[in-house]
């Protein structure tokens, strides 16, 4: 800080953390404006300034675009608008979770099918997804007979200790 506790940009974007690119830029979309210039011309920022930038990064960096970002600054009712925001992003998230566990599955469909047959036993998406839950249901047919299997043995055990 030189001037009368004022950032340069160089300096802001050191203090905030990132690159005196990326402050330049945010200053052109408007959501980052100096707070004044000195002499020579250049771009002077408070630390209201260095607060604001660093929300900006913060929200950027939980996935918001620049126009919802530049949406939440502007808004007297700014905290409310964020909560939605974060609300929608977090079933995006989840959405894209779901949907790379499921593709994850998949693949370890794929990778279990190519280490024990030495090929893949379903070639399309559908028929993987099928043979996943095929898989999944012999599994439980599996367990539900050694459970049986266990109560049996132990039945005819009983018989003989008794007989």
């Amino acid at each position: 800080m030189a001037e009368n506790n004022l950032y340069q940009t160089g300096e802001l974007a050191e203090a905030c953390g990132t690159t005196v690119r990326t402050v330049q830029y945010y200053d052109g979309k408007g959501l980052l404006a100096p707070s004044g210039y000195s002499e020579g011309g250049r771009r002077l920022y408070s630390a209201e300034d260095a607060e604001r930038l660093r929300f900006i990064l913060m929200l950027k960096a939980l996935g918001l675009r620049l126009a919802q970002i530049k949406g939440v600054l502007e808004c007297p009712n700014r905290d409310a608008v964020l909560k939605l925001l974060l609300d929608e992003q977090a079933e995006s998230l989840e959405r894209e979770i779901d949907e790379s566990t499921r593709r994850l599955q998949v693949l370890n469909t794929a990778r279990t099918d190519l280490e024990h047959f030495g090929k893949l036993m379903a070639t399309t998406e559908p028929a993987m997804v099928k043979r996943m839950n095929d898989e999944k249901a012999r599994t439980r047919w599996w367990i539900i007979m050694i459970i049986i299997g266990v109560f049996m043995d132990a039945a005819w055990i009983g018989t003989l200790v008794l007989g």
